[in-house]
């Protein structure tokens, strides 16, 4: 709300009172710090930097891999602009050293919306391998196994576990 607010105050023109604003949001969502200039709410010459997760011994220029809760919040906002192919990349550096449930839903979901169901069915499938149980998680790994082109009874067989769990 926060954040929406200090959108809403700049765009009216309350530089200073959307800044403040957009300060306070930072600080009841750390994440929003990372997001914030994909949404260009900030001096787009001046985006809050990412924290710096590459390894010790990573090369000099190597790319920063957010961490999964930036990550997510980065890739959502990446969705909401229209960024798909960026949503992807986001998520798929933070996914490639640790993945979770919500951001290989995000990813599953974000290759479906970009016309892509094979790049989709591995992502649902993750999500259901680290422990995502529900009808929407199963319902959208048949809908990616079966626009994927994977055998049609793996298809149904997803299908018919959402149905279970409906």
């Amino acid at each position: 709300a926060a954040l929406l607010r200090s959108f809403v105050l700049g765009e009216t023109g309350a530089a200073a009172e959307a800044a403040a604003e957009r300060a306070r949001a930072g600080r009841l969502n750390p994440a929003l710090a990372v997001a914030e200039g994909n949404l260009a709410l900030g001096a787009p010459d001046d985006p809050p930097p990412a924290p710096d997760l590459r390894a010790p011994d990573a090369p000099a220029g190597a790319a920063r891999i957010p961490d999964r809760g930036s990550a997510l919040a980065l890739a959502r906002a990446h969705r909401r602009k229209g960024h798909v192919a960026d949503a992807l990349a986001v998520l798929a550096r933070a996914r490639a050293t640790a993945d979770d449930v919500a951001s290989a839903r995000e990813a599953g979901e974000l290759a479906l919306l970009a016309g892509r169901p094979s790049d989709a069915v591995p992502a649902w499938e993750a999500a259901v391998a680290l422990g995502a149980d529900d009808a929407a998680t199963w319902l959208n790994l048949g809908v990616a196994r079966a626009l994927g082109g994977v055998d049609r009874g793996a298809a149904d067989a997803a299908f018919a576990r959402a149905a279970g769990l409906a």
